[in-house]
């Protein structure tokens, strides 16, 4: 997706460049792109920024929460070394909050078995190897 953002706001500078109105970059961008065009203003939105002096057609780097695939590394690089530790354990390990935690594992599939953090549904190679070990 960031992609083709990028090839659309290099598409949308190259218009204006070649000095191109934005109802014209819409329609152009409407027969390279179908649907996944954008909008008039969005249009004007980069045109403007571009008009401005900006270079990049990357987005600005945004503050707040990190994304939830970070946290799933951080717990399950935590739990492959330590698979029978508690959540405040993982938090403090990891430094995340322990709702954080609880979450991530929750979403992740896994529930405490026998003191131990094991995925909620099995594969079907652990679910036979496990039934071949109890016979």
């Amino acid at each position: 997706m960031a992609a083709k953002r990028r090839l659309v706001r290099s598409n949308i500078h190259l218009c204006g460049i070649l000095g191109l109105t934005a109802e014209r970059t819409r329609d152009a961008l409407l027969m390279m792109h179908g649907d996944d065009a954008p909008s008039l203003s969005t249009i004007h939105y980069w045109r403007r920024r571009f008009k401005n002096g900006e270079k990049s057609v990357e987005d600005a780097q945004r503050s707040g929460r990190p994304p939830l695939n970070d946290n799933r590394i951080l717990v399950s690089e935590w739990l492959a070394k330590h698979p029978t530790c508690s959540i405040r354990v993982i938090a403090d390990g990891t430094g995340l909050n322990v709702s954080t935690v609880h979450t991530t594992l929750h979403s992740m599939g896994y529930r405490k078995f026998m003191s131990r953090w094991v995925p909620h549904k099995l594969s079907d190679h652990h679910q036979k190897s496990h039934r071949v070990s109890k016979s």
